[in-house]
Parts: C-alpha cells; structure tokens; sequence
C-alpha cells in the first residue's frame, strides 16, 4: 500500500485545499513524513506505522488516543454509555445501523465520519434527482450531526493524537480530518444562513 501511495504522490497534489492553517500543517506532516519513504526502508516505515496504529487506537493496556466519542465526552471516560446511544440513534433516524456494535462502539471516529460521508451521498443523490426538500434535510442533519457529536469531541480526539503518535503520517491525518470538518462546518453555516 505504502508503495502504491509513493508512486501515485497523492500528498503531493490533493484535489482538495483548504485554506486552514491547521489543515496545511497535517498535510506537511504527510508530505514529509512521504518524502523520507523510499523503497529500502518500506518495511521498517510499515512497522513504525503499525506500531504508532496499535499503541494509539488499539492497545487494550494502555491506549493513547482513543476512538471514541463517549471517552471525550463523559467524566469517567467510558465507552458505550448514553452518548453511544445517542449517536446510535442518530443513525437509526437515517434508516443505519452499525452491524458492529457488539464488537466496536457505534461513537467510533471511522463510524462517525462514515455516517457524515453516507448523508453527503444521499444529498448528492437527492440534488442531481431534483429532490430539493429532501437534499436540504441532509443539509440540516449534516450541520446538526457536526454540532452534537463530532465537533464535540475532535479536537481533543486530535491532539491525543497529535501528542501521542511517534510518527508524522498519524499526526498529519489527525490534522487533515479535524480540519476537513471545521472547514465543512463553516462551509454549511454560511451556506445554510
């Protein structure tokens, strides 16, 4: 995969810039963190990886940024509590269900920027069919699901992960991710007011 990333340059030139400082920083951080790969030192890079992966969002001992809503947001920093539910509901009113949820909480980072991706889709689907009333309740849920949930928690997710990872790939793309929704936030309350 690292291989396939290095030949396509994809940190090189994304499609998309946003003009956040925050955003620019974690893709310098991608970028050279890229820019130090080359092919005698793949596996050792992919190892780094593996290992910063596991000892921020895994390790069961010790973990350092964990991926989940309810840690951030409850004073014992516990997984699967109301604000679990809540979020699950959130889904529910979409016609979604994590097929997970007894494995991984439902308040999962992924999860939760998989459901915004999911609502931008159908908007997108609802705009290009003509169905406007439709288009600007996803619009709304979009804006609403950012204000209750994940904007609630992202910084902070961020800077765990910012302050815990060993390597410059984790610290970019905590970067890139809170400030794509900080961006998207703005984008829809300007476009929404």
């Amino acid at each position: 995969m690292l291989k396939a990333i290095i030949e396509e340059k994809l940190f090189e030139s994304l499609p998309l810039e946003i003009n956040r400082e925050g955003f620019q920083q974690g893709l310098a951080l991608l970028r050279a963190w890229f820019a130090s790969l080359d092919e005698r030192n793949l596996e050792d890079r992919a190892a780094q990886l593996n290992e910063d992966y596991n000892k921020l969002f895994v390790d069961p001992c010790q973990l350092l940024a964990p991926p989940w809503e309810s840690v951030y947001r409850t004073e014992e920093r516990a997984t699967a509590d109301l604000t679990t539910l809540k979020v699950r509901e959130f889904y529910g009113r979409h016609g979604l269900a994590y097929v997970l949820k007894h494995k991984e909480p439902e308040d999962h980072y992924s999860v939760e920027l998989e459901f915004m991706a999911e609502l931008i889709r159908r908007q997108s689907y609802y705009l290009r069919t003509g169905i406007v009333k439709e288009a600007l309740y996803l619009f709304k849920e979009q804006q609403r699901f950012l204000e209750e949930h994940l904007l609630k928690w992202s910084l902070d997710f961020t800077l765990s992960v910012i302050q815990n990872a060993h390597t410059e790939y984790f610290q970019g793309m905590a970067l890139l991710a809170h400030e794509f929704l900080m961006w998207d936030y703005d984008l829809l309350t300007r476009k929404g007011s």
